[in-house]
């Protein structure tokens, strides 16, 4: 009887230390230095072991193999994209904003409801420099070296045009943010203003507000301090991405107001919302420049709203971006 009970807890043993192997061999640090799961096609929350796929996971991600990017879980879900006018006047009587700028979020009305059907896995941070890098050097002829992208800024978001950013897309199997998944991701069920909840906080958002120090809320303000601000390597102005801790979303996504502008996937028109699909919109068909969002470190406050639109010809250089990816077998 001993015996047996021997062989069946060495057994047992082994059997741990096999479960340990497949859980190591599935585990891959990211490029900050973060371990999780190695993604493969078709992972979900429901996959992974985590929970239901209707949920989010702010405090866990998975790891794209292909750039070693975290990547967090945004479920589904429904939610009102935009800005109301009440909200709007709130903001600006709150924050002594100009009002001569409130036309500047007139391409996001009418406020709207959206939903969005399938859960989807976001990059947690801007693609880096030292990612776009690791892309340029498995991509481009050994005569065509990387630009800028290389060091010795490695963790400071990547500057590229929109093309630049689609091709990166499908080197790493995923593809550029739409305005609604990024604002969704934003802002959540709730509905809030910013990432951190619906009151203007200049210590959370990489911004023109808060390297001045002060409010930048007239035009004439905003340009005496960028006339006087050093503009030698605008690099360490970017910073490092998720610098800044309070500037998280609820579902895990940082730097998703301030920091710098990132394309969006969609072509941008000032009055798509006023036929906007409510269900998964991905922007109009065609158009000149493709849209925007977030800001960037010497912007104006209310430019950093999440659901604040812009748009630059896809040409553009000096925009960030993020990957999204939509497993096939999702909700």
């Amino acid at each position: 009887m001993k015996m047996h009970v021997r062989s069946l807890v060495i057994a047992l043993a082994m059997l741990a230390l096999a479960w340990s192997a497949v859980a190591a061999a599935d585990t891959i640090v990211s490029q900050l230095g973060n371990e999780g799961p190695a993604y493969e096609q078709g992972s979900t929350p429901s996959t992974l072991g985590w929970g239901p796929d209707d949920a989010s996971y702010p405090d866990r991600c998975i790891v794209n193999p292909a750039d070693d990017a975290e990547m967090v879980w945004v479920p589904p879900g429904s939610f009102r994209m935009g800005i109301t006018e009440e909200e709007r006047d709130r903001l600006w009587d709150a924050n002594g904003w100009d009002p001569n700028w409130k036309y500047t979020v007139n391409d996001a009305q009418p406020a709207h409801e959206v939903t969005l059907p399938r859960g989807f896995w976001l990059y947690r941070h801007a693609v880096t420099n030292g990612q776009y890098a690791r892309f340029m050097r498995e991509t481009v002829a050994d005569d065509n070296p990387a630009p800028e992208a290389d060091q010795p800024y490695p963790k400071v978001p990547a500057r590229v045009s929109w093309f630049d950013a689609e091709f990166y897309g499908q080197w790493a199997g995923g593809e550029i943010v739409t305005e609604a998944q990024r604002e969704w991701a934003a802002r959540g069920p709730e509905n809030l203003l910013w990432p951190w909840g619906n009151e203007w906080d200049s210590s959370q958002c990489n911004s023109g507000h808060y390297w001045a120090g002060k409010p930048l809320n007239d035009l004439a303000t905003h340009k005496a301090w960028i006339d006087a601000f050093p503009h030698a390597d605008p690099n360490p102005m970017f910073g490092e991405v998720g610098s800044q801790p309070g500037n998280v979303s609820w579902c895990g996504v940082c730097d998703l107001s301030g920091r710098l502008w990132e394309w969006c996937r969609d072509w941008f028109a000032y009055d798509y919302y006023a036929t906007s699909p409510a269900t998964d919109p991905e922007g109009p068909a065609t158009g000149e420049k493709r849209a925007r969002r977030g800001a960037g470190w010497s912007s104006l406050s209310h430019n950093c709203l999440p659901c604040y639109r812009s748009a630059a010809k896809p040409e553009t250089l000096g925009n960030g971006f993020r990957l999204v990816i939509v497993p096939e077998t999702g909700p």
